[in-house]
């Protein structure tokens, strides 16, 4: 406890010091005396905040018995090489050993040698995506699902971290090297990176270049467009809009996710001509007019605005267009 008294002290010092380099501004400063004031005091409270939620945080930690891990005497965890407090240790006496740690290890390699290889060809493919499911979010969830049973968690497995065969992919785009889910379905969709905000096109084609965008050359094929050329049933199923960026990626080409309706595109480039929003494509090109199943939400983008999509809600489209009955006319012309 005197260790944190200690800290909270210097942490408190750096907060004083932090007001008097806040105050230290110049008279002729262009930037108004209530703006100086609102910076400092939120700098002050969050400061605060933060000494208070640790100060906290640390005190909890000495009354509160970790229910998933044997709590052994008081060890010390280092902040710093120059800097400790001492926490109560959750270590396994199990894990002090090599010969633990030695048979985790053999059995992981004796469960890899006993994969049975197969060299058949797959008939169907289905892909399930968790979008945004980062490797700090499957470690959370990977824990959490050890502790619901009564275990540590971090030596658990999720069901697809069993698999015998598992990798990871880059998801970055040309442009970004943090991906958003349109470029990244584009990725995962076709094999080709492109630019951010794009959705099935190359890197030729920026953000809302509508122009670039027209041109077939810049076109990606998907997993779904060669499904069909396969002969194969294709489709897709997802909890958010069906014209979202990661579905869309299974049929969509736009310099811009966003573009789900002629609206949009109007609203954002009026001179934009002779291009096709993603609702549209989905219902009148391929591969998305032949999709066999369409799952998901966004009736709104398919109807005009005078239509009610049935929810309680006015279509989005300012074409006219009911996409909808397009959809259904061509199935019937189809007989399917």
């Amino acid at each position: 406890w005197q260790v944190l008294v200690g800290k909270f002290k210097l942490l408190s010092a750096h907060i004083i010091g932090s007001k008097t380099m806040i105050l230290a501004v110049p008279r002729n400063t262009s930037r108004p005396s209530h703006e100086i004031q609102s910076y400092f005091w939120g700098h002050i409270m969050l400061k605060t905040f933060t000494v208070l939620s640790a100060v906290l945080a640390a005190v909890y930690s000495q009354k509160v018995r970790d229910p998933y891990h044997d709590v052994q005497p008081q060890q010390p965890f280092y902040l710093a090489p120059t800097d400790k407090f001492f926490i109560r240790g959750g270590i396994n006496p199990q894990e002090n050993t090599i010969k633990y740690w030695h048979d985790v290890s053999s059995d992981i390699v004796r469960q890899r040698l006993q994969t049975i290889q197969r060299t058949g060809v797959a008939k169907n493919v289905i892909l399930f995506l968790g979008d945004g499911m980062s490797i700090p979010t499957i470690t959370a969830a990977r824990i959490y699902l050890g502790q619901l049973n009564n275990e540590a968690g971090e030596n658990s497995k999720l069901s697809f971290e069993k698999f015998p065969y598992t990798g990871l992919s880059k998801t970055y785009c040309v442009d970004s090297q943090v991906a958003d889910s349109a470029c990244s379905s584009t990725a995962y969709l076709s094999g080709v990176k492109a630019n951010i905000f794009t959705i099935g096109v190359t890197a030729d084609v920026r953000k809302l270049d509508w122009r670039a965008m027209r041109n077939p050359a810049f076109h990606t094929k998907s997993l779904l467009h060669w499904a069909q050329e396969a002969g194969k049933g294709s489709g897709f199923v997802t909890t958010c809009r069906v014209t979202d960026a990661s579905p869309s990626g299974t049929y969509a080409h736009t310099a811009y996710r966003l573009w789900q309706t002629d609206q949009d595109i109007r609203d954002d480039d009026p001179s934009a001509t002779g291009v096709k929003d993603i609702a549209s494509q989905l219902m009148e090109d391929e591969p998305g007019k032949n999709f066999k199943v369409i799952m998901g939400g966004g009736r709104q983008v398919f109807l005009p605005k005078q239509a009610d999509d049935g929810y309680g809600r006015k279509g989005t489209r300012g074409d006219r267009k009911d996409l909808i009955q397009t959809w259904k006319n061509h199935k019937r012309s189809i007989n399917a």
